[in-house]
């Protein structure tokens, strides 16, 4: 059996200790021959010395043939019983020729029935690794055929490119039962040649492998390790879970079997915050959790998969009753909804859920897929929790395809503009602000309302255009109306993805410049639900805009989830109670109760108050005796085009008091009688 090795460059190999001893004992006699013609008296001492040097080599190399053969009899014992003992063989032999040849690396290559594989240790532990170039080299160019090859007397270059992951190699044939193997030891130093006597120990000890190793044992290896990187590749490694991938053909696979799968796509709300405010560690245990509730949830039978993120699935199969869905997705919802206590605290996220079946059409996996998202999308914008799939909801989201390209070409068109509808103060109803409130109108006519509008800008890249767009024609159209001496700013709405944009407070100063307007001149409004995923973030912004001077509002303020929490939390100058608490406002009920509780809580904060939608005098009066300070509606104004605003604000503003004339006392000469001339 030859071992070839396999090298970066052209130098010859290291020479055998029986060579170095002899080139010693030789320039020894030659310092002898010199000493003795010049210096007689130094010949001894050389001679001395060349003997000492000689006995020096001849120790070392005794004691490093000793080790060998020591270390490679304990490699050949081991391997013998690690067989002898059907223990992994390939493993042991891998192991024991890295230490036995002091290399950084070692790797098996083998030709099974055609297939050639690799299966690599590099002291943490065996793996299969990918067939390189250089892999497939070595397996032809090794002496499987008996042939004799000198390695020591012709080194053969590595080939760049080949993938060979050492500078330097040894290769060793290694016949198991007629199969091709070679046995492959590798150092990455650029000094780090192997020397002959490695060779040779790798060349015995390959022998002994080769009788130790069958090819069941490395068949089976191999097949050990595909299955475990297969397994690796197709499960989420922290919650051992399908990936998506994985879940994508076996929801196809069922489909194909006829079995009519039925899926819920499962979004966790607001996790990110648990990240930022708990720490990576407790975001991983939060998710490892929800992946084990969602499995003792789940009916027997059902694959369970993490999609990716914050994102899970569930596949039902055997055509399960819609009855039995919906109690699925109450359990789920009740299950992942309750607070969970970790190592850094306890934490609780929203849950969406959108549950699709087989029988809307299409049965193709995309369209299932699809369908049990437009379900779930659904439930995370109308907060619902859980949503089914039905016609309704499919149209409603291939008519926002639709919109989608119109809108790009609709932003900075004739086709959208703005309009504004002003804000009274209660007391006097003067006017104190205008709010901007998109309109759109498609090539076809179709109005779309501001609200359709804005969340498809939200739901993809087009937000930060449309954005932009607001706010430059905004303050270019309050020029027309701007007094410094009473001012009435524009109030501009942002969405949620547009109010964490980090250009955001330097694009608003560089319009405010541009326009030639003060920042008086602009309000922001946001609302509860917009934020309530980006708190954190929001807040941070905000912040940086009143530090600018811009008023912040909070709009539909009553409606969100945790309205208390988002009051303390964000840094606003007024909030604006939701149109849908205003409606009742007079009525001896509780709404009205509610919205005192809502104005005498933001009083107690410094905060202003607007109701939104007043549309009798009924209702403002009864706000003003409420405490509220400002309103906007339709008993107000309607909302106006540009061109009509800067006369509705010259009519409603208060006629300025005449002041009374000035009486001027007149002193009258001596003799005159005195009066008063006006």
């Amino acid at each position: 059996m030859a071992t070839r090795q396999l090298d970066g460059n052209a130098a010859p190999p290291a020479e055998r200790p029986v060579g170095q001893l002899a080139l010693v004992v030789f320039m020894g006699l030659a310092v002898v021959v010199a000493t003795m013609r010049l210096l007689p008296e130094l010949a001894l001492l050389a001679c001395s010395l060349t003997i000492v040097a000689a006995a020096w080599f001849l120790h070392v190399a005794i004691r490093r043939v000793h080790h060998d053969v020591l270390a490679l009899d304990d490699a050949v014992s081991s391997i013998a019983l690690d067989s002898a003992a059907d223990r992994n063989t390939v493993a042991s032999v891998l192991r024991h020729a890295r230490t036995l040849t002091s290399a950084d690396r070692s790797w098996l290559v083998v030709q099974i029935d055609g297939h050639v594989s690799s299966i690599g240790f590099d002291g943490t532990g065996v793996a299969a690794l990918d067939v390189t170039t250089f892999d497939r080299i070595a397996l032809e160019s090794s002496a499987l055929d008996g042939s004799a090859l000198d390695g020591n007397q012709a080194p053969i270059r590595r080939p760049r490119g080949s993938g060979s992951p050492s500078r330097h190699v040894l290769v060793v044939p290694l016949p198991v039962q007629d199969q091709r193997a070679v046995l492959v030891v590798g150092r990455d130093g650029r000094f780090s040649r192997f020397a002959t006597h490695y060779a040779q120990l790798l060349e015995r000890m390959g022998r002994h492998a080769a009788a130790a190793m069958t090819q069941r044992q490395i068949r089976g290896h191999l097949e050990a390790e595909s299955d475990r990187h297969r397994s690796a590749a197709v499960h989420d490694p922290l919650t051992g879970l399908v990936n998506r991938q994985e879940f994508r053909d076996l929801a196809a696979d069922a489909l194909a079997e006829g079995t009519h799968p039925a899926l819920v796509l499962i979004s966790l709300d607001r996790f990110k915050r648990i990240n930022d405010h708990l720490g990576l560690q407790a975001g991983d245990q939060f998710l490892a959790e929800i992946a084990d509730r969602i499995r003792r949830t789940s009916p027997d039978g059902a694959r369970v998969a993490r999609l990716g993120g914050d994102e899970f699935a569930v596949m039902i199969t055997g055509a399960p009753a819609e009855d039995d869905l919906h109690a699925l997705a109450d359990a789920l919802h009740a299950s992942l909804t309750t607070p969970m206590v970790l190592e850094s605290g306890s934490a609780r996220v929203g849950v969406s859920l959108g549950v699709a079946m087989c029988g809307w059409g299409s049965d193709e996996i995309g369209d299932l897929l699809r369908r049990a998202d437009v379900a779930m999308s659904t439930a995370k914008k109308e907060r619902t929790g859980i949503e089914f799939f039905c016609n309704a909801l499919d149209r409603q989201s291939l008519d926002r395809l639709e919109l989608l390209p119109e809108l790009r070409e609709a932003i900075g068109s004739p086709a959208m503009t703005l309009v504004y509808q002003p804000q009274i103060r209660l007391d006097d109803a003067a006017p104190i602000a205008v709010e901007a409130l998109l309109r759109w109108t498609t090539p076809g006519g179709r109005v779309v309302p501001p609200e359709v509008a804005v969340q498809l800008a939200d739901d993809t890249d087009v937000i930060g255009e449309l954005t932009a767009w607001t706010f430059r024609r905004a303050l270019q159209d309050c020029v027309c109306w701007w007094d410094p001496s009473q001012p009435i700013p524009v109030a501009v709405n942002l969405s949620g993805r547009a109010l964490i944009d980090a250009d955001l407070t330097t694009s608003i100063a560089e319009i405010l410049a541009e326009v030639g307007l003060p920042v008086a001149a602009l309000r922001v409004e946001i609302t509860e639900l917009g934020v309530s995923d980006r708190l954190d973030r929001a807040a941070t912004v905000l912040r940086e805009l009143r530090a600018m001077g811009v008023t912040v509002s909070l709009d539909d303020f009553g409606t969100g989830q945790s309205a208390l929490a988002h009051l303390m939390a964000l840094p606003v100058d007024q909030v604006k109670i939701d149109e849908s608490l205003v409606a009742d406002v007079g009525h001896p009920d509780a709404t009205d109760r509610y919205v005192h509780a809502i104005i005498q809580l933001a009083a107690g904060l410094g905060l202003q108050v607007v109701a939104e939608g007043v549309e009798s005098q009924r209702q403002a009066d009864r706000l003003r005796e409420l405490g509220c300070g400002a309103a906007q509606g339709l008993h107000v104004s309607r909302p106006l085009p540009v061109t009509d605003v800067s006369d509705w604000i010259a009519e409603h503003r208060p006629a300025t008091p005449t002041p009374p004339a000035r009486r001027l006392l007149y002193i009258a000469p001596a003799g005159v009688t005195p009066g008063a001339v006006d």
